[in-house]
């Protein structure tokens, strides 16, 4: 597409980028859940509630009941990370004691729990977006392509679904995405090359790997690729980033669960007498062959990709770079793609767990936001008019979907695969939370 490079452009280029910003945070700000509806916000709650009101992680006595916990030396723990409660805890500390809003307090609880998501989903989903908007102006000048990406990136995919109650996953993406942005800085010299800037790359990937275990993945490319880009000796300035966060994380899993290793790989935790994960039902009881379960979380009736198909303009991107030896940033997209694939591919092999009964395959948001930015590359070499339509299809149907998803983020009830294979007369049976509004 033909543009102009002058000043009014820029200007009312950043004028819309912004204004695409600005409705997300405002759609954020009023849509945020004030109420725990799933086991899996009331884990993290009640770990909060004990912190404060407590002093202790043991969750027996929380006025948060939930399913997502394990026993230890006679005491229920939250299942969850320790990390991302605690930093929560350390919020409500702040709003009991000066405030002196009570999350045990119905009314008072609804206050609370808003800032806490707004904090810790919502927030991350905006910065994500600014910073997104800082990598599209260093390295992609067709303005539509810009936008495009942009719009996805607020409002065409999980996300957004998911960053209106409490949740791991927006957290790491975000985390994941500084990182890789600060590395992608560094590499270019778009950043000062000191080493302020590598720790605080340190910090995010550690912080990411810490509160979704899953974004290890992308580890061994950040590495390789500082090391590769910017030399070994300023590169350890990034693994000094890793050390604090990492020793804080690792001393919470210690304290609490007695080992290192995050519950969800302890099976032994989870088998105590009356707990459900002894016999789960609904689509936590699925036990389905890999095979099978691969094409469900990526095309089928949880299918990430089919839900949201702009991520497939991502992938058309990775294979572009792939075939073209001097595509822009062709290390970048192809080492992210590469990470996306193996991340995917573990998942696979270690579990059937469908992630409950949420809209999607949640357990690919942490790649999302840093996927979905190379799309940008991609979209700068549409040139027909039917390839933009195309395009314009492809947002639309993820949009819808990421609309549902706001209404339901944890019924997969509701999702438009599910209600057009049950139409068909096929009963999917996962489990439905249609009572969250």
């Amino acid at each position: 597409m033909h543009q102009s490079d002058g000043p009014s452009y820029r200007s009312q280029l950043a004028t819309f980028e912004y204004m695409v910003i600005i409705v997300a945070a405002v759609f954020l700000f009023t849509a945020t859940h004030t109420r725990p509806k799933g086991d899996n916000d009331q884990s993290r709650l009640a770990t909060v509630e004990r912190l404060v009101h407590g002093g202790t992680f043991f969750i027996e006595d929380s006025c948060f009941e939930t399913v997502d916990q394990v026993h230890v030396d006679g005491h229920f723990l939250s299942s969850k990370p320790p990390l991302l409660s605690t930093m929560m805890a350390g919020q409500y500390w702040l709003l009991y004691n000066v405030l002196g809003w009570d999350i045990r307090d119905e009314g008072e609880s609804r206050a609370v729990i808003k800032i806490l998501t707004l904090t810790f989903a919502g927030a991350p989903l905006i910065a994500f977006l600014l910073l997104l908007r800082v990598a599209l102006n260093w390295f992609v000048a067709d303005g539509a392509a810009r936008l495009v990406t942009l719009f996805a990136a607020a409002f065409c995919n999980h996300a957004m679904g998911m960053a209106i109650a409490l949740n791991n996953h927006v957290f790491a993406a975000t985390a994941l995405f500084t990182a890789g942005l600060i590395c992608l800085g560094l590499a270019h010299e778009k950043i000062t090359r000191r080493p302020l800037w590598y720790i605080v790359a340190g910090v995010a990937t550690v912080t990411a790997i810490a509160i979704e275990l899953s974004c290890v993945v992308f580890l061994p490319f950040f590495a390789v690729y500082l090391v590769r880009r910017t030399g070994l000796r300023m590169s350890w300035w990034f693994v000094v980033g890793m050390v604090p966060v990492a020793v804080i994380h690792l001393g919470l899993t210690r304290a609490t669960l007695g080992n290192f290793l995050p519950a969800y790989v302890q099976p032994a935790l989870y088998d105590y007498p009356g707990s459900y994960w002894l016999e789960p039902d609904d689509v936590n009881a699925l036990a389905e062959p890999k095979h099978v379960y691969l094409f469900n979380m990526t095309f089928g009736w949880r299918g990430e990709f089919l839900l949201y198909p702009v991520l497939l303009i991502a992938a058309a991107t990775a294979v572009m770079a792939l075939r073209k030896r001097d595509f822009p940033l062709r290390t970048e997209v192809l080492g992210v793609a590469a990470a996306v694939l193996v991340g995917m591919a573990i998942l696979c092999i270690r579990t059937n767990n469908y992630a409950g009964a949420s809209q999607g395959f949640r357990y690919f948001i942490y790649f999302t936001p840093i996927f979905l930015a190379t799309m940008a590359l991609g979209l700068e070499r549409v040139r027909h008019r039917w390839q933009w339509i195309v395009v314009a299809l492809v947002l639309g149907a993820s949009l819808g979907s990421a609309i549902e998803s706001v209404r339901w983020p944890w019924s997969s009830k509701h999702s438009w695969i599910v209600r057009t294979i049950e139409g068909l007369g096929v009963d999917m049976a996962p489990e439905d939370n249609s009572d969250y509004e």
